[in-house]
């Protein structure tokens, strides 16, 4: 996995995957984001950072249609997301990992699995696509019978990712995949959406380590009260002094 933060960023504006345009949304009266813009680029990773309240988990709900929007666009390979139900923007490709990663504990790794690709239906290919994920994270194939609610945090989140997998994701939107997790399994779950994305998988992730999720990013954005506040390349915001200062507590690079 690369921790250079200098990755070559896909042109997203000729040709966006995703695009948000001028999104609100709001829980009763009470506003949340105002008036949200960006792409995401084939190929792309979108890291997504800000302060806990600033209204990173609901964009990501937003899109996938687990909050309604009150004004603007999200429009997916051209096509309005707004108004969709959850399973109508999971089956055209858009797949979240929600945080807490929300399996089914009672059910084995190998059922949590199989439920990620019902929206595919009886298409031939999930036995392959089940094959895929075992071969991504060895020890989900080696408790494939195992309860999920058994597992520890950093084998559950691999079996999220999983899931979201089995799906055949063409974006994948990720809300905190560190939480809660040791770092070496961190590191391990970041080099594997790494591997993700350099096979062609775009993502948009949100993520409370902002270092770590700007140094896989093509690019980033900064939120604070639902306002997007500053934009750039992932190396760009990490050598950011107000970025460094509010996020590594830190002025400067040195």
């Amino acid at each position: 996995m690369s921790t250079s933060g200098e990755r070559a960023v896909p042109a997203v504006a000729v040709k966006p995957l995703l695009q948000v345009a001028g999104l609100r949304v709001a829980y009763g009266r009470v506003p949340v984001l105002h008036g949200i813009d960006f792409a995401v680029g084939a190929g792309e990773i979108l890291t997504i950072v800000g302060a806990n309240g600033s209204g990173k988990s609901t964009l990501l709900k937003a899109i996938s249609g687990v909050v309604r929007a009150s004004a603007g666009s999200v429009t997916f390979k051209g096509e309005s997301l707004v108004g969709r139900s959850v399973e109508a923007i999971a089956g055209r490709g858009v797949v979240q990992i929600p945080e807490g990663r929300q399996l089914f504990g009672p059910l084995s790794v190998a059922e949590n699995l199989e439920l990620g690709g019902y929206l595919r239906g009886r298409d031939g290919g999930r036995a392959k696509r089940l094959e895929e994920v075992y071969e991504l994270f060895p020890r989900l194939a080696e408790r494939r019978a195992q309860a999920a609610g058994t597992l520890s945090g950093g084998e559950q989140q691999m079996l999220a990712i999983g899931r979201a997998l089995v799906a055949e994701p063409q974006l994948l939107l990720l809300d905190e995949p560190s939480m809660g997790l040791a770092p070496l399994i961190v590191r391990e779950i970041f080099e594997v959406l790494a591997r993700l994305n350099r096979e062609g998988l775009p993502m948009v992730l949100v993520e409370q380590d902002a270092r770590l999720a700007l140094r896989v990013a093509h690019r980033g954005l900064v939120l604070e009260r639902g306002c997007v506040v500053l934009e750039g390349s992932g190396a760009e915001l990490l050598n950011d002094p107000d970025v460094q200062a509010i996020y590594f507590g830190r002025r400067g690079a040195g």
